[in-house]
This record gives structure tokens, C-alpha cells and sequence, in this order.
């Protein structure tokens, strides 16, 4: 290729005139030849490590939008099913729901040597009538929600009512993302978002390196029902990917 035989011609150049090399004008070609090789220099890492090569941006996205229409039927046909399953034939149920922001560790906590004194410590429970997509939403959540509750309480119907309400706005904003419930008790070991991806796989026929995009990218909402189901030996591993996954992006999770 016409290019790479410029890159090797000017990178044999820069090793034969070393003052130029690490002069202002050096630099800037090196930064030059590093752009162009950065895509091939990663695939060659990725191949090295035994990955498949990553999707480009673009490609992951076009794939989406060619399959998003079918992916809400299915999503949708999903929803409903359950919905069915646990609502056994009614429209809805109401469920009692108490705020507790103190069961989550907020960003600004404050550790030292003696303890970890919590954003809201002692606050007092607050019974809402509020829907679990307003809760969602609310400024001091930020689409960051945890629903916990004793075996039986609704924790999933909950987490399916706000799916019912993310499938909504997805149906109607085509940039929003598409909500995935992932089941924990599934969990293989793996970093989450791999783990994540080959799900999407199995279950809805993503081609895996696409799906990796996408869940890198943000285009799914994860939430994640059942951590208490995990076997306990590997709860605490599953809670130190969710931390490092989760990065401020949207999601869910239900546990007792």
C-alpha cells in the first residue's frame, strides 16, 4: 500500500537524522505517523491478545439502526410476557416504595482510617407515591436507581415498569438507548461489559463485536435483576465490575 510505504520511508528517515528527530518539526511527524498507524498499531495489539478487532463507530451504529425497530418488537414481546407472568393477568399492582439514598454510597463519600461518613447519614425514610420512572429521573438520582426490598416486596415488577417506560421513550427518541434486563444469576465472571456483550448475542443475535461497541458506547441501559440470586462466593466480585462499569452511566439494579 501507497501509504504505508510513505509511514516506512519516513520513519527510516527520522531514525537516519536523529537532530531533526527529536527537533519541534520531529515530534510533529512522529504525532503524524502516530495517527495514522493508531487503528492498525490496536488491531495488531487486540489480534496479539486473542481479541476479535473492534467494530468501527460507525459500522456499530448503522447496524442499530437497521435492527432497532425489531429489537423494540422483541424487547417489547419480552416485557409483556413477563409483565404477564408476574402480574398474573392484571393491569397493575400497587406497590409501597420508601426512598433510603443512605443503602448507596454516593460519589463525594468521604473515607478516612475509622469509618465512611455517607452524603446523607440518618436521613429519614420517605414514603413516596411517585412512579418508579419518575424516581429514576429525579435530579438526585440521575438515572442511577436501586431497588431493594424484601423477597416478594415487587422488586422486579418495579424494574419492569421502568423497562416498560424506558421502551417508551426508546420508541419515541431514536437516539435513546435500548433497555436490557441482564439477569445476574448468569454472571460467568468475565468484566461486565464482555459479559454483557455476549448476552446480547445470545439472546437477540448482536454479532458480539457490535454489541461490545454498543455497551461501550452507551446505546444499552442496563438493568441488572436479582444480585442476591448470584452465588454469594462471587457477589463481591460481581459488585467490584458493576463499580468499575458503571462510570456514571445509566442503570438499575435490584437486590434484597
Amino acid at each position: 500500500m501507497a501509504w504505508a510505504e510513505q509511514i516506512i520511508t519516513a520513519w527510516h528517515w527520522l531514525k537516519d537524522n536523529p537532530e531533526v528527530t527529536w527537533s519541534g518539526a520531529g515530534f510533529t511527524l512522529l504525532g503524524i505517523l502516530f495517527l495514522v498507524v493508531k487503528t492498525p498499531l490496536t488491531a495488531i495489539i487486540r489480534r496479539l491478545l486473542g481479541r476479535p478487532p473492534l467494530p468501527q463507530q460507525d459500522d456499530a451504529k448503522d447496524w442499530l439502526v437497521k435492527n432497532r425497530q425489531k429489537l423494540l418488537d422483541r424487547l417489547q414481546w419480552e416485557l409483556d410476557t413477563r409483565l404477564q407472568s408476574f402480574l398474573l393477568g392484571k393491569k397493575s399492582v400497587e406497590l409501597e416504595k420508601t426512598l433510603s439514598p443512605d443503602q448507596v454510597q454516593h460519589s463525594n463519600t468521604i473515607w478516612d482510617s475509622l469509618a465512611c461518613t455517607l452524603e446523607r447519614d440518618n436521613a429519614a425514610a420517605e414514603s413516596t407515591d411517585a412512579s418508579v420512572a419518575a424516581l429514576f429521573h429525579r435530579p438526585d438520582v440521575g438515572k442511577r436507581l436501586a431497588i431493594l426490598g424484601k423477597p416478594g416486596s415487587g422488586k422486579t415488577v418495579s424494574l419492569l415498569k421502568l423497562v416498560e417506560h424506558l421502551l417508551q421513550e426508546a420508541a419515541k427518541k431514536p437516539s435513546a438507548p435500548l433497555p436490557v434486563v441482564f439477569e445476574c444469576s448468569e454472571w460467568d465472571g468475565r468484566e461486565l461489559s464482555l459479559w454483557m456483550a455476549a448476552q446480547l448475542r445470545r439472546r437477540y443475535s448482536f454479532p458480539e463485536d457490535t454489541a461490545r461497541r454498543l455497551v461501550q458506547e452507551r446505546d444499552i441501559l442496563p438493568l441488572f435483576d436479582g444480585l442476591d440470586e448470584l452465588a454469594a462466593e462471587k457477589q463481591g466480585d460481581f459488585i467490584s465490575c458493576f463499580n468499575a462499569f458503571a462510570d456514571g452511566r445509566p442503570l438499575a439494579v435490584c437486590c434484597r
